[in-house]
């Protein structure tokens, strides 16, 4: 377990699966949830979350930049 990171920081970490929320247990690191994760998701939903995720940054950073511009 990361040491640095709190227990009960840990167990609060959930994922949304076909199967419905999954709770992911303390003993998980952090660097093992996108693992964890693409193995309980059908790999289309994975993608279609990364891409969703990828635009969601990517319309946060053009917001950000035209608020910096004014």
């Amino acid at each position: 377990m990361a040491s640095n990171i709190p227990k009960s920081y840990l167990q609060k970490w959930k994922i949304y699966s076909p199967n419905g929320l999954e709770y992911l247990s303390a003993e998980n690191q952090i660097h093992e949830m996108l693992n964890i994760t693409k193995n309980l998701l059908l790999i289309d939903v994975f993608n279609e979350l990364c891409e969703s995720l990828k635009s969601g940054v990517e319309h946060a950073l053009n917001g950000f930049v035209k608020w910096i511009k004014v």
